[in-house]
Formats: C-alpha cells, structure tokens, sequence
C-alpha cells in the first residue's frame, strides 16, 4: 500500500514538472507569429497611400508587401538584413510564408510649406520568410 501511493505520487509529481517544462518550451514559439499567403503587391497599401499623398517614406532599405491570407490582405515590412531562405525574390502573385515579430514604425515625410509634415505607419516586421 505504501509503494503504491509513493508511486502515485511520483507519477504526479512527474506530470506536473513535464507538462510546465512543454508549456514553456511552447510559449518561447508562440511569441512569434506566423503568416502565409500570396503576395498582392510589393508595396504595403498603407505606405502606397501615403506615398500617393505626397509623402516619402523611409523603409531603411527593407521591402513593404501586401499579401492576401486566409485573414484578408495584410501588410508587411521584410527588413534589409532578412533573407528569403529559398533563396527567390519577393514579387507580386509569388506565394509566400514565413514568421513576423512585432512591428516597426516607418516615418513619412512631406512638405507643408515652410514646415515638413510627418505622418507614422506601422507595419508587422518578417523575421523569416521564404517565397515560391
């Protein structure tokens, strides 16, 4: 009887300390979201509309996207350093799946007479990605 219970309790002991080690392993992948789609347009609808108003925006040499997901058309900024991993551009209609972690706010700028105008746009940062 007593081997039985100290045996209970080590199964349970067990179960606990491998699940809360899965569940942190787990929420260290859940910080980073994930996305897949179709590239619409090699340029985020936002930063084309700004643009279109007379404004210049700074991508710091990254690449803003528009894609069409399971969500809807969705934008991005695919930063100068990030790398597709097949090695293929990014184009409009490839398709196209990857990771994102936070955004990054891009500055936009135009004249407003003797002033410059600023506006802000925020867009969700690709961390890996990798196009068909």
């Amino acid at each position: 009887m007593k081997k039985n219970l100290i045996k209970f309790i080590i199964v349970i002991v067990f179960l606990f300390v491998s699940t809360q080690i899965v569940f942190a392993i787990s929420n260290s992948f859940l910080k980073d979201a994930f996305f897949g789609g179709k590239i619409t347009n090699t340029k985020a609808t936002e930063i084309e509309e700004k643009e279109n108003g007379g404004y210049s925006c700074d991508l710091n040499g990254g690449t803003s996207i528009t894609i069409n997901s399971i969500k809807g058309p969705t934008t991005y900024i695919i930063p100068s350093t990030t790398t597709s991993k097949t090695g293929r551009g990014v184009g409009s209609g490839k398709w196209i799946i990857g990771k994102y972690d936070g955004q990054t706010m891009i500055t936009c700028k135009k004249s407003c007479g003797d002033a410059e105008c600023m506006d802000y746009v925020n867009l969700n940062k690709i961390s890996l990605f990798g196009t068909s």
